[in-house]
């Protein structure tokens, strides 16, 4: 599997890029919103995730893991290929995506083109569970608010699920929120 790709852009067309490296020219499947960034001869690099069904080989390129991961998310869902994947990762970022299936908001996935209100309830359906974990790592990032994390853990602690923690936090959060009060609105919410 090519997990990395590291090269030249030769030339960036719709929903593919040709990527150069040590002479050989990979073909990867990107979004529009990172084909926007891409530049002709500039050298770039990408995570990549190589797509393997019936008479399909593509590989698939993104900027960060978060990414990746999500991309490779979506797609174990029946009914979401590669583009509905690709097509949501352009409307949301990753973490706005499982925010979005935590709190069972059909409508924010079903914003993206090609994706209907029936397709955004099955990946909320199939990946509610993932999406917790998903978030359960990323949401201790330092540019997050650290009180959401610490009440996502307390209310864990005290043997809420992980998924109907994270919900109930991502409901009630606001910037200026302490720990405490974050913690009182999510117990009330549960």
């Amino acid at each position: 599997m090519i997990a990395y790709i590291k090269g030249n852009v030769i030339s960036v067309s719709k929903g593919t890029a040709v990527i150069e490296t040590h002479g050989i020219g990979y073909s990867v499947g990107i979004g529009k919103k990172i084909a926007a960034e891409l530049v002709v001869g500039e050298e770039i690099s990408m995570h990549t995730h190589m797509y393997i069904k019936e008479s399909v080989l593509q590989l698939y390129g993104f900027f960060s893991r978060d990414e990746l991961s999500m991309f490779e998310l979506l797609n174990t869902v029946s009914g979401v290929g590669p583009k509905a994947a690709l097509n949501i990762l352009d409307t949301l970022p990753p973490q706005d995506i499982a925010n979005a299936v935590i709190s069972e908001d059909a409508a924010a996935l079903a914003k993206s083109p090609n994706v209907g209100k029936k397709t955004a309830e099955i990946i909320i359906l199939k990946l509610r569970d993932k999406m917790a974990e998903f978030l359960g790592v990323h949401i201790q990032t330092p540019d997050e608010q650290p009180s959401k994390s610490e009440a996502a853990n307390a209310l864990i602690a005290l043997g809420y699920s992980k998924t109907d923690a994270l919900k109930a936090v991502l409901q009630v959060a606001a910037p200026d929120m302490n720990t405490e009060q974050i913690i009182r609105l999510a117990l009330r919410k549960l």
